[in-house]
């Protein structure tokens, strides 16, 4: 690891809920600290103003991602779309989430292509 400037991890790998992600980064931070490391854990995809802090707070350093283009507007402001899942149901899996009938109403139908759950 001491050849490498910086340690990457997609969110998606780092794991399926949102608690797995987060304690995903802190084990790794823990890990990289015992041993002496002291390298950036940069988390790709993890652009979100919902869990960018939280990953800063597990222990990444950098995070980046595409969430601008992926967001859904409802009265209560706008969000990226798995974020839905960590307000409403933080240990539930995005495709559970979004099977949800509320999740239409939140979204406005505008990803009914990406939820086969929801009639086109």
């Amino acid at each position: 690891m001491r050849l490498f400037d910086i340690v990457g991890v997609t969110e998606k790998e780092a794991g399926d809920t949102f608690f797995e992600r987060l304690a995903f980064v802190a084990r790794l931070r823990a890990l990289l600290d015992a041993n002496n490391v002291h390298k950036p854990i940069h988390v790709f995809g993890g652009l979100d103003p919902f869990m960018t802090p939280l990953y800063f707070l597990a222990g990444a350093d950098v995070v980046d991602g595409l969430t601008w283009l992926r967001m859904a507007f409802s009265d209560t402001g706008a969000r990226y779309l798995p974020s839905h899942a960590a307000m409403t149901e933080p240990m539930a899996r995005f495709e559970e989430a979004v099977a949800d009938p509320a999740y239409e109403l939140q979204t406005c139908g505008r990803h009914a292509d990406r939820n086969p759950a929801i009639p086109a």
